[in-house]
């Protein structure tokens, strides 16, 4: 996993401009086929489902990239803790119950 990751937020530009396009282009050629999926009748009303997308993938990054490149530990464990908490943060905000 610490490969992935470091390979992912790599700090040489020309192999992070790759990588960032790449995943870009996949990211834009499939978020439309996986909201096609959700059924959003648990979410709040009006809600733009692909900014919700986005805010949950760039906070998901931003962890991620600050466990690299702060030298914190990839402990499996304290990042799925991490996660559950987001989720329950995610569910707060976006669902029309909260819960």
């Amino acid at each position: 996993m610490r490969w992935c990751l470091k390979a992912f937020y790599e700090t040489d530009s020309a192999v992070s401009a790759a990588v960032s396009r790449k995943y870009n282009r996949y990211l834009d050629a499939y978020i439309d086929e996986w909201l096609k999926h959700i059924n959003t009748d648990c979410f709040r009303d009006g809600l733009d489902m692909k900014m919700m997308f986005k805010d949950m993938s760039l906070a998901a990054e931003g962890y991620l990239w600050e466990a690299i490149h702060l030298g914190k530990s990839l402990d499996v464990d304290k990042l799925e803790k991490d996660f559950h908490l987001l989720f329950s943060f995610w569910k707060k905000v976006y669902t029309k119950d909260g819960e």
